[in-house]
C-alpha cells in the first residue's frame, strides 16, 4: 500500500468513528427532547398563567 492509500484508509476510519460519534449524540438529543416535551408543554401553560398573575399583581400594586 501506499503513502496516499494508506493516508485515505485512516481517514476514512477517523470519518467513519466522526459519523458514529455524531449519530449517537444525536440520538441521545432526541431521546432526551422526548422524555423533556411533556413537561415543555406545562412549562408553556405556566408560563402564560405567571404572565397573567404577575399583570394582575402589577395591577392592583398601582391602585
Amino acid at each position: 500500500m501506499s503513502e496516499v492509500e494508506l493516508r485515505l484508509r485512516e481517514l476514512r476510519e477517523r470519518i467513519a468513528e466522526a459519523d458514529s460519534e455524531l449519530l449517537r449524540a444525536l440520538e441521545r438529543r432526541l431521546s432526551l427532547s422526548l422524555e423533556v416535551q411533556p413537561y415543555l408543554a406545562g412549562t408553556q401553560q405556566d408560563v402564560g398563567r405567571d404572565a397573567w398573575v404577575d399583570g394582575l399583581i402589577g395591577r392592583v400594586g398601582n391602585a
